[in-house]
Formats: C-alpha cells, sequence, structure tokens
C-alpha cells in the first residue's frame, strides 16, 4: 500500500483481519520499537522472528531441547529498547536472553528460578536488568550479569478504604513476607522509573525504582480480584489494567521523578472504565492503539470478538467479529507506529487486524474521477489527434494553418515534393512512350 494513496481524513479504527500468520503454535507476541520485527513465543519452546515488512519469517531461537522437539511453551517474550535483545520465559521456570544480531550462537543467557514464571521484561534503561513476574511469589528484579541479583519488588499490604493512597513506604522498613509478596502481574513505567505491580487482591502498588520506596496504592474498581494483565500505551501515559471484572479500568500516568516532599503527587490518576452493556461478559485481552486514542479489547472464552472504544470519552466504537477458529483470544498486541495489532488466538494464530485503506489518486490529479462501477466508453474519432477538429473544418485544414503552422509547413512540403515526384513520373512516363512509338515506326518502314 502506497501510503501516499490514503485518504488524510479517514478514521485509524480496525476493520479487517489483514492476515492470519502461523508458525508453529503462538502463545505470546511483542513488537520492536519501530515495528518492523514481531517475536512470537510458541508452545514448542521456539521464539520466531517475523519480519513484519514481508511478513515472513526472518529467524527462530530455541535451545538444544527446543531444537529437538522438546521444548516447552514460552509465555512472554519482551525486547529491549535497543531492540538489539530478546528475553523470554518458559514453562519450565526458565528465561533465556537472544542477541537478534548474532548469527551463530544467539542465546547469550539462560537462567532457573524454583517458580513458574508467567511474565519478564527488560528494563527500558538498563538492558542487564530484567523485571519478572512469578506464578507463587512476589515480582522480582534480576541482574542478567554473573552476580545474578534478585531484588523483591515490595507490595503494599492489606488493603486501601479509597480509590488511591498517596504515600512514601521507605523500602527500608519493610518486611518482605507473605503480606508484602504475593503472586503479581508487573510492568515498568515508559521510562523506568516505576514499577507497576498489581496482585491478585485486586491492589496495584506503585513503586518507584531507584530507592524501591512505594508511592502510591490503588484499589482496582468493581472488586476486581486476580488481575489478568497491564497494558501500556505507547506514549507511557496511560495504563489499562485486565482483570476478572467486567470491566477494563484505565489510568493517566504521570511519569516523572517525586520528590520526598510530593506527598500529594500521583503517579496513577484513574480515568474511565470499558465495558459493554449489553453482553456484561470478563475481558481476556486488551490494548491501546498505537496513538493512544482508542482502546482494543477481546472477551474471554471461546470468542473471537474485539471491541473498541474511544478512550478519551469511554464510547463503544465498534465490535469486530473475527474468526471462529481462533477459539479465543490469549494476547493483543498494538502496531507502535501503525493503526494494526495483532491478536494472539488461543489456536496459535496471529490474527493481523488493520483498517481498510481507500487509495485517493485525486491527490496526484486533482480532476480525477473514481468510477463506481465499469462503464463503457466510446473513443470520438478524433480524441487523441495532435489537432483538434470541428464540425465547419472537417478536414482541419484551418486549424493546422491557425493552430499549427509547423504542421501545415511540414504538410505544405511533403505536398510539394510528391508533386515533382508525380511530374517528374508523368515526364519519363511520356518520354517513354514516345521512344517506343519511333522505334515502331521505324520497323513498319
Amino acid at each position: 500500500m502506497n501510503r501516499a494513496l490514503e485518504d488524510p481524513f479517514s478514521s485509524n479504527v480496525l476493520e479487517i483481519i489483514e492476515e492470519a500468520l502461523q508458525s508453529g503454535k503462538a502463545t505470546c507476541v511483542a513488537f520492536n520499537r519501530r515495528g518492523t520485527l514481531l517475536a512470537a513465543g510458541t508452545s514448542g519452546g521456539i521464539v520466531v522472528i517475523w519480519d513484519f515488512q514481508t511478513r515472513s519469517v526472518a529467524r527462530e531461537f530455541a535451545d538444544e531441547r527446543s531444537a529437538e522437539g522438546e521444548g516447552v511453551a514460552v509465555l512472554s517474550v519482551s525486547w529491549s529498547r535497543d531492540g538489539r535483545k530478546i528475553i523470554s520465559a518458559a514453562a519450565d521456570s526458565t528465561i533465556s536472553v537472544w542477541d537478534v544480531a548474532e548469527e551463530f550462537e544467539p542465546q547469550i543467557g539462560r537462567y532457573t528460578f524454583q517458580a513458574p514464571l508467567h511474565h519478564v521484561q527488560f528494563c527500558p534503561t538498563n538492558p542487564s536488568l530484567a523485571l519478572i513476574s512469578q506464578v507463587q511469589d512476589g515480582p522480582i528484579t534480576f541482574a542478567l550479569n554473573r552476580s545474578r541479583r534478585k531484588t523483591p519488588v515490595p507490595q503494599f499490604a492489606g488493603g486501601v478504604d479509597r480509590a488511591s493512597y498517596v504515600c512514601r513506604m521507605p523500602s527500608s522498613g519493610l518486611s518482605i513476607d507473605a503480606s508484602t509478596s504475593v503472586p503479581a502481574y508487573a510492568i515498568y513505567s515508559r521510562s523506568g522509573k516505576y514499577v507497576l505491580v498489581a496482585n491478585h487482591r485486586g491492589m496495584i502498588t506503585v513503586v518507584e525504582t531507584a530507592t524501591m520506596d512505594i508511592v502510591q496504592a490503588l484499589r482496582v474498581p468493581e472488586g476486581a480480584t486476580v488481575i489478568k494483565r497491564l497494558e501500556l500505551s505507547r506514549d507511557g501515559r496511560h495504563l489499562m489494567v485486565v482483570s476478572m471484572t467486567k470491566v477494563i479500568a484505565s489510568y493517566d500516568v504521570n511519569d516523572r521523578d517525586l520528590a520526598p516532599e510530593d506527598r500529594d503527587a500521583e503517579v496513577l490518576v484513574p480515568r474511565n472504565s470499558f465495558r459493554n452493556p449489553v453482553h456484561q461478559s470478563q475481558w481476556g485481552a486488551a490494548a491501546f492503539s498505537h496513538d493512544g486514542e482508542y482502546v482494543v479489547g477481546a472477551r474471554a472464552g471461546g470468542h473471537h470478538e474485539l471491541h473498541i472504544w474511544n478512550r478519551v470519552t469511554g464510547q463503544l466504537e465498534r465490535i469486530l467479529e473475527g474468526a471462529g477458529e481462533a477459539k479465543g483470544i490469549t494476547q493483543i498486541a498494538s502496531h507502535p507506529v501503525r493503526p494494526l495489532v495483532v491478536a494472539v488466538g488461543s489456536n496459535g494464530q496471529l490474527y493481523v487486524w488493520a483498517k481498510s485503506y481507500t487509495e485517493n489518486w485525486s491527490a496526484f490529479a486533482p480532476d480525477f474521477h473514481e468510477l463506481e462501477e465499469n462503464e463503457e466508453y466510446v473513443e470520438r474519432e478524433d480524441e487523441f489527434d495532435v489537432v483538434k477538429r470541428d464540425a465547419d473544418d472537417p478536414g482541419g485544414g484551418k486549424a493546422k494553418a491557425m493552430g499549427a503552422p509547423g504542421i501545415v509547413a511540414r504538410g505544405a512540403a511533403m505536398e510539394a515534393a510528391v508533386m515533382v515526384m508525380d511530374t517528374e513520373a508523368a515526364v519519363k512516363a511520356e518520354f517513354l512512350a514516345a521512344e517506343a512509338a519511333e522505334a515502331a515506326a521505324a520497323e513498319a518502314a
């Protein structure tokens, strides 16, 4: 698609499934920062790198067991900010670090943990540090070097009696026990200044990365208990919470440094909640659009149904029905720069949802007229003549003389030459005829 032919005033709301991709059974996906490559973890333990420009497989990363067909499912993949490395978490409680540019030995690290993992992410400012969410314990930061240092991320103990509680609880005064380290889903803010931790008690804890101090605690609305995913917009200014409730909660993110005296400053500010007023079902996955203007959500269960809301107004804009063989959507990943999302089906296929483009040829020719359907066209006899004719001058002589003197001159010269040639031929013929007559008379005498 030539982007110069796109209608600049068209909406960026998704409309159609552009393509379905499959190489193995996909379980999770992540785009690099530019959207040129898509990493997809598979149930066979292989990390597939898709060239998203050509929609073809560029590389495959696999350890020895995966290469022999004995690998375990990859549950999470994440890119480093520079796009050089990929980190993946597998169902056997291991994480692997891959160098995308390395041709022969791309696996540059493999680490084993005691508990199963369900999410892993590079620190935005330090590719040697990872944030790991564990299934049976609280999240930790992990040094991807020889020290392999593990640092528990603290959580707010108990609950709060309000939607948001701003505080500063120094990590030095917190004890890591069952009340402050429960299973949770954790992600970094875009700048890496904060860790956002959503646990199975329906609480979100905001932790300052540099000090590990708790600076805010929030209660997810609608009495949420288990929180499935946290999703940030591309610019990092908006957060979305997908939980076991019938709504998707959203927050504005104040991703800046807080001074110790900023006791009233909130990092997360509650905003709209998104729901379908008709079916009132739970949500399985969600993501922001590339520009953060829309929220895309997928129903939990065996439906391939995407709901699209306006992020600012909270209004439901559109409901899209996808292929039934998907058997449900487990994750949605937005393209970083284009109005496009990849939905991971429970069947392992990747469904590329995009808008339906209309080519705008009038951008190049303002008088270009587009036809709704084919029309029969009868060409005029003089339509492509160099000099047009009219009813009073069917031969075109007047038009040639008045509008195209060069053509007239060339035509007159050609006519004169033809006349000379005709005269010479006539004279020669008369001469030959006279000679023949004289020869005949001489023979008769």
